[in-house]
């Protein structure tokens, strides 16, 4: 799937801030990745990392996903 940007993160993550309609690729510090697309109808929400995060990728504990709204455009 192709992705708009790469977020990385390591053992103290602790928040990912992201835009809605944006495509993601989460790398962990240990290579480990998986895309997601942020396409839900509510911004400014709020939720844990490992609802996203296929089972088998280590999530550090307390990290969350926020989204700031839409993805801002040039006038």
């Amino acid at each position: 799937m192709p992705y708009d940007r790469d977020i990385r993160w390591g053992p103290n993550t602790r928040r990912i801030g992201v835009w809605r309609q944006e495509t993601i690729r989460f790398v962990t510090a240990g290579g480990q990745a998986f895309t997601w697309r942020f396409d839900g109808l509510r911004a400014l929400d709020e939720f844990p990392l490992e609802r996203l995060a296929p089972p088998d990728v280590a999530v550090p504990r307390g990290a969350t996903v926020f989204l700031n709204g839409e993805i801002p455009v040039a006038p």
